[in-house]
């Protein structure tokens, strides 16, 4: 496909769709919308495909004519010109669109609280789903321009909005609870932050209930390991209540995956000799010298 020449044409053709008609153009704004935002969408797609950064002049031209499109996607979303139905149908095409090519833009100026209120603005539209939300959530976390506020909010909306399904995707929400655990380990700093375990912890709860491999599982496997080895370094500083508190959930984790019977003894092993351990050196402290 010859992106240049789409985003071209696409330029040109909300230029004529603009001209007014018996001097209205309104009847004409869908069709100026829709090559507003797909123009800009080719451009992006353009420099994907040949690896070059788009000038500050291409950037300043598609964000004129994001802007000329948000106008429109608010008159058209709050007018009369659309039944009901069909705004909902021309905001799922297009606005999910839009919100993806304006969060692009906005992070090229690095305007990082532009593009949080634009997701914001996104999840509480009706052209929100949660699949919409999880591409977004993933983009933001991608490529040198990453947005991890923007991507925390997203993937929380997103597993909120799957949860609370009749029939959730576990394979989404199990990528999303991997990735939000990535996140917050990047915001906070610190492994054993409240954060980090909080989202061990909602994971659990989550499988808790669940049928066998229901809840994926490698990802299964993969928060109980973690969350196990998380333990190892608290364990040699000293740090008893955090270790404790690692290698309880990791346990817990572990014994609603199948297949980690063989690990979950073990883990129950070393769990019973710590315990010896600390209980030995407690003797040994309280011992009259």
């Amino acid at each position: 496909m010859n992106f240049q020449l789409c985003a071209d044409f696409l330029r040109l053709a909300s230029e004529l769709y603009g001209l007014p008609i018996d001097g209205q153009a309104e009847e004409n704004d869908i069709m100026v919308c829709k090559s507003l935002i797909l123009s800009v969408s080719a451009t992006i797609a353009l420099e994907n495909r040949k690896k070059v950064a788009l000038t500050d002049t291409e950037v300043k031209q598609a964000v004129e004519l994001l802007d000329r499109a948000g106008k429109l996607l608010k008159s058209i979303s709050t007018g009369s010109q659309l039944n009901d139905d069909q705004i909902t149908s021309f905001e799922t095409d297009l606005f999910f669109v839009y919100t993806l090519c304006a969060y692009d833009v906005q992070g090229r100026l690095n305007d990082l609280g532009s593009q949080l209120l634009l997701v914001k603005n996104f999840a509480s539209s009706k052209a929100c789903s949660p699949k919409y939300l999880l591409q977004i959530g993933l983009n933001a976390l991608q490529g040198p321009r990453h947005n991890h506020e923007v991507a925390a909010f997203v993937l929380n909306e997103c597993l909120s909005a799957l949860l609370s399904s009749p029939s959730p995707e576990y394979q989404s929400v199990a990528l999303i609870v991997r990735k939000l655990i990535a996140v917050a380990n990047v915001r906070r700093g610190e492994a054993d932050d409240d954060a980090v375990y909080g989202m061990y912890k909602q994971a659990y709860r989550i499988m808790v209930g669940l049928k066998d491999g229901e809840y994926p599982i490698e990802e299964g496997k993969w928060l109980a390991t973690t969350a196990w080895n998380r333990a190892a370094l608290p364990v040699r500083l000293g740090q008893i209540d955090v270790a404790k508190k690692w290698m309880s959930v990791g346990l817990e984790l572990a014994m609603h995956v199948p297949g980690m019977e063989g690990y979950r003894a073990s883990m129950e092993d070393f769990v019973s000799g710590f315990e010896k351990e600390l209980c030995a050196q407690s003797i040994d402290k309280n011992m009259p010298k």
